[in-house]
């Protein structure tokens, strides 16, 4: 194939990962989240899990 063809398949591919990282993230942070924020199916938000999530970004945004 040619090199423009090749990269334009490059670009659909990183767009497909970077669309696909997005679900990941919506589904494992943000629909518990919100299910704890409006106490959806008997989730609640514990003082623990919160101050350890946000030990764990402080740390992530440390290293970044």
């Amino acid at each position: 194939m040619s090199p423009p063809i090749d990269n334009e398949r490059t670009k659909l591919l990183a767009n497909a990962l970077d669309r696909a990282s997005t679900a990941c993230l919506t589904v494992g942070v943000v629909a518990p989240f919100a299910a704890a924020l409006y106490n959806f199916g008997g989730v609640a938000i514990h003082g623990s899990w919160c101050s350890a999530s946000s030990f764990g970004f402080r740390v992530q945004s440390y290293y970044i």
